[in-house]
């Protein structure tokens, strides 16, 4: 008697409670790098295995893409730039927004011709964001597409 209700907690946690606990797991972006959800429209890159700014970018436009079903056309901001992470302890992140009226009025938005995490306001549409994410497989695409 005793085995069968072990049983059903069992049953119970494996079937309602861990399928509630999936949005707690990070996306793995296409470079490896892992984003985790903030809320509807925030998410935070967390840096790793020395990715620089375009991967951090390559990671949001991927997770931005294919999670949150965006327009490529869409832009990403910086919300808070390059520091301590704030859903992981003791790692760097940059947390990104959708929505432009969440920055802090002290952000300068822009649209600069080259990648960078350490401005809040910096912008890029995702889609150039996501073209960071040849440089890392450049060659294998070259290949993929002859």
């Amino acid at each position: 008697m005793r085995v069968v209700g072990i049983k059903r907690i069992l049953c119970f946690f494996w079937f309602a409670v861990i399928p509630a606990l999936g949005n707690a797991n990070p996306y793995t972006a296409e470079n490896f790098l892992k984003v985790w959800p903030i809320d509807a429209v925030t998410f935070e890159v967390i840096e790793a295995r020395g990715e620089g700014a375009r991967g951090i970018w390559c990671a949001a436009a991927s997770y931005a893409e294919r999670e949150l079903r965006i327009d490529p056309t869409s832009t990403i901001y910086v919300l808070v730039p390059r520091g301590p992470s704030a859903t992981v302890p003791n790692r760097k992140g940059v947390v990104f927004t959708l929505d432009k009226a969440r920055l802090p009025e002290t952000a300068t938005i822009s649209q600069l011709s080259f990648a960078t995490t350490r401005a809040a306001g910096t912008s890029f549409p995702s889609y150039l964001a996501r073209s960071f994410c040849r440089d890392r497989f450049g060659e294998r695409d070259r290949w993929d597409y002859n």
